[in-house]
């Protein structure tokens, strides 16, 4: 199965390319953000690397926003802000 999302190393630079799998847009579900947190954390653990370029492989779009079919599930206010809050942790990597 193909990652949606693509690492690489070149020089000194870490590039994480977001392409999700048939969708025309990225979007940010659980899953992705599971697998965006996991490339984070091998980027932390090795300071060799001196920048991050994160980029869409999908064309004139970066990421579109959060997965709505998610967030629909979405059933309490306890649910929500534990799923705001494991988000946000992740982006302040």
């Amino acid at each position: 199965m193909a990652k949606n999302l693509q690492f690489k190393i070149q020089d000194d630079i870490a590039y994480i390319t977001f392409n999700i799998n048939d969708e025309k847009v990225n979007k940010l579900s659980e899953k992705i953000l599971i697998e965006f947190d996991d490339i984070l954390n091998k980027i932390q653990t090795n300071d060799k690397f001196k920048a991050l370029v994160i980029c869409s492989a999908k064309k004139d779009i970066f990421i579109a926003g959060a997965d709505i079919n998610e967030i629909k599930e979405i059933t309490s206010k306890k649910t929500a802000i534990k799923k705001v809050t494991e988000a946000h942790n992740i982006f302040f990597k």
